[in-house]
């Protein structure tokens, strides 16, 4: 009888720990940083550079991935900037929504969207 109580009892801890890290997985995702055109504009001047563009978006991105990092961003201004040496806020919106759509078709789940641009 005390084996399985013993047992019973390390189940419900396991649960519990299983449970709490999950939720600290969901709170990390939800906290992370959502950029607007404004943040990424750095000086200001309504347009946005590549340099602007990836400087911003690398911000956050631990030390141990930053090369990977910095191939996807700039791949990434590439399909938002075509051949464009800036863009201006409704350009960065329209090439974004895209972007969004044609990842969807795909078979991208749709996402809640929080704060940042809208």
């Amino acid at each position: 009888m005390r084996f399985w109580t013993t047992l019973l009892s390390l189940a419900v801890v396991a649960a519990f720990a299983v449970n709490a890290s999950a939720q600290d997985n969901k709170k990390k995702k939800s906290e992370r940083p959502r950029m607007s055109f404004a943040d990424m504009d750095a000086n200001k001047d309504g347009k946005l550079t590549k340099d602007e563009f990836v400087t911003a978006r690398m911000k956050n991105v631990p030390d141990d991935r930053k090369e990977r990092a910095k191939e996807f961003v700039g791949r990434m201004w590439d399909r938002l900037a075509k051949d464009k040496k800036a863009i201006t806020e409704a350009e960065y919106k329209a090439a974004r929504e895209k972007m969004i759509k044609d990842w969807q078709k795909k078979g991208g789940k749709k996402r809640e969207k929080k704060g940042g641009d809208k």
